[in-house]
């Protein structure tokens, strides 16, 4: 109960620069034929029943935060100078600049009765950020803000994340309500790999190795939740976050 009163009182705050956010779209492998692999890429490769959109975040050095920071800053003094007695200054919050989005048309492959997606992105550590939408319907944009795991994609290989189970997945059984949070969003982790025969024929495809993350900011102001607890990997302790591998709070 602390926890859903905790996540409707987030819901309840405005919207955070939701106006002036840009996020890029993901590079998709699509098409027809074997795969080439760019060496200087790291590939996200996650399984999903029906077509749908997801959004993942890379996080920043030090250094990138530190050029963000400028950049804010340069931005507010141009804006202070046009507008001095202006309050209405909007700068993208710095979870979009290391964001992409997926697009739900863009399919690599369909495997076992699900569509694969498999995305090219800047090699480094990713979060699985949350459901939400630039081309589609756009219904119920959810951030798993509250817990959600993240994982490390490597340069010249294809990290795969399993299937990311929707809450309105017609396949049985379906999964009970999530006690952690208020949909049952729930990523599960590859019982098996994608199969490297065919397209990928024979590329390096290796399961990702989850971690807990903590909670994040909702910087794009839209729904706030958390993933199903996945065994061993992400559990909660009432609002906190908790990494069983290190029996501590993450991050």
């Amino acid at each position: 109960m602390r926890l859903l009163q905790a996540a409707l009182a987030l819901l309840l705050l405005p919207l955070i620069c939701k106006s002036a956010v840009a996020v890029d779209y993901a590079e998709h492998v699509t098409g027809n034929g074997p795969v080439t692999i760019d060496p200087t890429k790291a590939y996200i490769a996650f399984r999903i029943l029906q077509k749908s959109e997801f959004r993942f975040e890379r996080l920043p050095s030090n250094e990138e935060i530190a050029q963000y920071d400028q950049d804010r800053r340069a931005a507010f003094d141009d804006y202070k100078k046009k507008k001095p007695k202006g309050n209405d200054f909007e700068f993208d919050p710095l979870e979009a600049r290391f964001s992409v989005n997926t697009q739900i048309g863009k399919i690599f492959d369909k495997q076992d009765g699900q569509y694969v997606y498999l995305i090219a992105v800047k090699p480094g550590t990713y979060v699985l950020y949350g459901h939400m939408w630039q081309e589609g319907p756009g219904d119920m944009d959810t951030c798993f803000c509250m817990g959600t795991v993240k994982f490390e994609a490597a340069a010249g290989k294809v990290t795969d994340l399993g299937r990311i189970r929707m809450p309105d997945d017609w396949d049985v059984p379906a999964p009970p309500a999530n006690p952690a949070g208020i949909l049952p969003f729930v990523l599960i982790p590859p019982a098996t790999p994608l199969r490297p025969a065919g397209r990928l024929q024979g590329l390096p495809v290796e399961p990702a190795v989850l971690h807990a993350m903590d909670k994040m900011p909702n910087s794009f102001g839209v729904v706030i939740d958390r993933l199903f607890p996945i065994p061993g990997v992400l559990a909660y302790e009432r609002d906190k976050v908790v990494d069983p591998k290190s029996t501590a709070r993450s991050r």
